[in-house]
This record gives C-alpha cells, sequence and structure tokens, in this order.
C-alpha cells in the first residue's frame, strides 16, 4: 500500500513479483490502484494494471464511498491514470515507453 502512496517502483515490484495481494483494502477501503490513482502516479498504476491483467480483480473493486480507482483519478485532475485505468493496457492513444518512464 505505501508503494503506491510514495511511488515507490522498485519495492512495488519485487512485492509483486513475490504474490502481494492486489486487492488488499485498508480502512477505507482503498486497494494499492486506488491510492495509486488518487495520487496520479501513472506508472505505478500502469504496473498494478499489468499485474492485475494476471490475476484479476483489483479493478473492479470499489473502496468504502463507492468509488473505483479510475474516479478517484478523474476526481484529482490526474488525467494519464484516468485514461488508462478507462482504456486499459492495450490502447492507441500512449506508447508503454510514456507509461514506464523510471
Amino acid at each position: 500500500m505505501l508503494c503506491a502512496i510514495t511511488n515507490y517502483l522498485t519495492f512495488g515490484e519485487r512485492l509483486i513479483e513475490e504474490g502481494a495481494f492486489l486487492t488488499f483494502q485498508d480502512t477505507l477501503g482503498m486497494t494499492p490502484l486506488h491510492h495509486a490513482a488518487f495520487h496520479g502516479h501513472t506508472s505505478f498504476t500502469f504496473l498494478l494494471l499489468e499485474a492485475d491483467h494476471e490475476k484479476g480483480g483489483a479493478n473492479e473493486v470499489r473502496d468504502n464511498a463507492g468509488n473505483l480507482a479510475m474516479d478517484w483519478a478523474y476526481k484529482n485532475k490526474h488525467k494519464e491514470c484516468a485514461k488508462l485505468l478507462q482504456f486499459g493496457l492495450d490502447n492507441d492513444y500512449m506508447e508503454d515507453d510514456e507509461y514506464l518512464y523510471w
């Protein structure tokens, strides 16, 4: 969770490799994907969606207020995160290199 909030990509990748539970929710019901979108961390959002694509489920989870991760990205005006969450990994509007700038 803290990796998503602080955009600590290297440690986030390691946790995912070790089998981190991507749909884990904190006391507000927010998943790591919610936090990455809330803070506008496009690279971390991409990382989580890529891992979620293999395991499934995190993109569909709502927090305690009923918001999806995409809702938080829109509310906080994080345009690229919102587009990524709305259209997914298979889109034509951005190249992978634009997401993976770490």
